[in-house]
């Protein structure tokens, strides 16, 4: 186990070490497996078409040749067509049914292509709609399972797990291989049962997985979203190996919850209940704003370089180059390239990529593969080595440098473009449009895997060794492209992925204090406390958000704005009216709120009105502060006041109404932490603390777009008026012009 910590990213908190357990690792490894036969097909399905039996069966032997490769072509391109509509499929299902259901479905209709295929005899009919059924299944697979797999995954170890999808793909592609290999050696290709066993052989992953969906365990996410809390509670448990009750299980669900929350209130109506298809409605709404644009740009991009990096045509010219040089078994050749990039892949994310992360990588790839493209193409067109001519030693050799760049290209593409695109893809988009994000890797990875298969041939012919120069160009200009636009997420929780691509680059991931706010925050935080409140105001949000009588506890310039976490003091012994209206308490038995508040926020205490103790003290702040919060607004009491505004205790804000010297329990208790509170007369998602002006103000998150639109008008308006009236004008006048 010490071994497995050593292999992951730096953790975004202190992580019990019982969260790297073999429950995760077998979940994964369970789904993953599904994956094996989307790498099964790149390798099997060539090799097989040209099988002896399988032309005779399926009658290509009294075709013509344009016949032939149009049959061919089609039991080919049906299966990307397939995995494309797939893939689209998914986008109506995946909010509706769930993760797990999604993938019992895609893994469903797979079967039933797989044993079409197998079954099919002579019959084209059935061989078609088999691949096509098991492109429906395999792009469903590629379009749930890396979402469902992050979800599932810490994020220590998240690209880890999500890679098992990479690892499980290339494992695929090398049985794919292997399988022609021993089957034209150890059975007659004359018989169907030379081409029915590779069919067949899909049936054993698909198989596995079908009997593993029954134990797995539905994603934590997506039951929250649901208001499933206790259900996810007991997936996360079981799946962090800790009880229900500890601190990791908390902050998860907080983390989770949280990111839903405001996600939710930018585009559902707060009091409504989420229905699947508003939920839809929402994450397509979402999708299209600032700081997710750029995500699905994202990914789109990467899928398009990874289609165009040039592995089709290596694999398309390798026999050829292989053959030139005097190696006579190309398919022993072709396949110890496949080894080697199936190899390295398996190494580089089943152990390196939380250490080395994902956007130096893809650089690092990209730059070398583009120089082993630079060179194959150099050496195609000098020896062009297709043409039957004998070569003189020097372009032999030269050819044996191209068959060293095509091996070297295999190794250095395993750790590029070969999967990061589908990782990134699983990872930095929020809960709330997973429904759509998932589905759009796919769609992606197929449309642009179907366009390069079709082009290739065509490209070939027309351009010759100009395809690898093309190829070239694009891994240079990929490497450009990541060095400016691809982020490190290598190690961030769901929720810290907003921040990042909401920021100018990765150094902006930080909470709270300006200059280190995400874009909507630090937007806000530029303006003074009146102009937001003069928003708020327009807006009729009660109170216009401005939080009476609290003030800092000691002098500070920090200017804060943080979502907010709240927590519930009631009196002791509440009356019976009072009790008949709370909703029942969220605090575990044996702890103290201190200890689960959310990180990187500001902790919302709210006192019993009349009461005289004091709600919070030195040694609660300190423990906060150390969790992570970013300030503490107590509408009530504190105490310990020396250690509140010592920085070797407390090295955060405070605010609060007043000081008493009695501890809470005399009068009030904790109640609940993330409900609801209401402070003055104003409640909120966002807190600002402007200690110039020793204001507090709470901004709903549904009113933060609306307050942005006018704020930046009303302080404008305000300067104006008060340089009119610097310059003598009346204030009516001034108001009035």
């Amino acid at each position: 186990m010490k071994f497995m910590k050593f292999m992951h990213a730096k953790e975004d908190r202190p992580t019990p070490p019982e969260v790297y357990n073999f429950r995760l690792y077998l979940t994964v490894i369970g789904l993953a497996t599904a994956l094996i036969v989307f790498g099964y097909d790149t390798s099997f399905i060539g090799t097989t078409q040209t099988l002896p039996s399988y032309k005779r069966d399926f009658g290509l032997n009294t075709m013509t040749a344009k016949e032939a490769d149009a049959f061919t072509s089609n039991v080919t391109s049906l299966f990307s067509a397939g995995a494309f509509w797939g893939a689209l499929f998914m986008f109506m299902l995946l909010e509706l049914l769930g993760r797990r259901l999604c993938v019992l479905l895609a893994d469903f209709i797979f079967i039933v292509g797989a044993v079409l295929c197998t079954a099919a005899g002579g019959s084209k009919a059935m061989m078609y709609g088999g691949r096509v059924l098991s492109g429906v299944g395999v792009g469903g697979f590629v379009a749930v399972i890396p979402t469902y797999i992050s979800e599932l995954s810490p994020p220590a170890v998240r690209g880890r797990m999500t890679g098992c999808f990479e690892t499980f793909y290339n494992f695929g592609s090398l049985v794919g291989f292997w399988i022609n290999f021993g089957i034209v050696r150890h059975i007659d290709t004359n018989r169907s049962l030379a081409w029915r066993i590779p069919m067949g052989v899909q049936l054993i992953p698909v198989g596995i997985v079908a009997l593993t969906i029954p134990f797995l365990k539905e994603s934590p996410t997506w039951l929250l979203k649901k208001g499933r809390d206790q259900d996810a509670l007991r997936a996360l448990s079981f799946l962090r190996n800790l009880p229900v009750s500890h601190q990791y299980i908390l902050e998860d669900v907080g983390f989770i919850k949280s990111q839903i929350a405001i996600e939710q209130s930018l585009t559902v109506r707060r009091g409504q209940t989420p229905t699947t298809w508003s939920t839809f409605r929402a994450a397509a709404k979402e999708a299209t704003l600032k700081g997710m644009r750029n995500r699905f740009g994202l990914v789109a991009m990467l899928c398009l370089l990874q289609a165009w990096s040039g592995a089709v045509a290596i694999n398309y010219y390798s026999p050829t180059i292989f053959t030139s040089i005097g190696l006579d078994d190309t398919t022993l050749w072709t396949g110890i390239y496949g080894v080697i990039k199936s190899g390295a892949s398996i190494v580089y994310f089943s152990f390196l990529i939380d250490i080395t992360g994902r956007k130096w990588p893809w650089i690092t790839s990209s730059i070398g593969c583009a120089v082993c493209m630079y060179y194959i193409g150099a050496y195609v067109k000098i020896a062009n080595p297709g043409d039957g001519n004998t070569q003189p030693p020097s372009e032999v050799a030269a050819g044996k440098g191209g068959a060293a760049a095509i091996m070297l290209f295999g190794f250095l593409w395993s750790f590029g473009a070969n999967g990061l695109p589908l990782i990134i893809a699983s990872e930095i988009f929020s809960p709330s449009v997973r429904s759509i994000s998932g589905p759009w890797a796919g769609v992606n990875v197929w449309l642009w895997s179907f366009v390069v298969t079709k082009s290739i041939p065509s490209m070939f012919r027309a351009m010759g060794y100009g395809i690898y120069l093309w190829n070239g160009t694009v891994l240079t200009l990929s490497a450009v492209y990541a060095f400016f636009f691809v982020h490190e997420t290598k190690g961030l929780r769901m929720d810290q992925m907003d921040r990042l691509f909401g920021a100018v680059g990765e150094r902006e991931v930080a909470p709270s204090v300006v200059g280190e706010m995400v874009d909507g925050e630090k937007e806000v935080a530029v303006h003074m406390e009146h102009a937001i409140a003069d928003a708020l105001l327009e807006l009729s949000v009660p109170g216009a958000g401005f939080l009476p009588d609290i003030a800092p506890l000691a002098n500070t310039q920090t200017k804060i704005i943080a979502p907010a976490t709240t927590v519930l003091f009631i009196p002791r012994d509440p009356p019976p009216s009072l009790s008949a209206t709370l909703m029942p308490s969220n605090i575990p038995k044996g702890q103290i709120y201190a200890d689960i508040i959310i990180p990187s926020t500001i902790v919302v205490m709210s006192q019993p009105r009349g009461a005289s103790t004091a709600t919070m003290g030195g040694l609660m702040a300190a423990r906060m502060n150390k969790l992570g919060a970013q300030g503490v607004l107590v509408d009530g009491r504190v105490r310990d006041v020396a250690q509140l505004t010592d920085s070797r205790f407390v090295h955060m804000p405070v605010w609060s109404r007043g000081v008493s010297a009695v501890a809470t329990r005399g009068e009030c208790k904790a109640h609940a932490v993330g409900m609801e509170v209401w402070v003055g007369k104003s409640r909120g998602d966002l807190i600002m603390l402007d200690p110039e002006d020793r204001c507090a103000v709470c901004i709903p998150q549904d009113q933060v777009g609306a307050v942005l639109e006018m704020v930046e008008g009303i302080a404008t308006a305000d300067e104006v008026k008060m340089v009119r009236v610097l310059g003598g004008m009346s204030v009516q006048e001034a108001i009035s012009l």
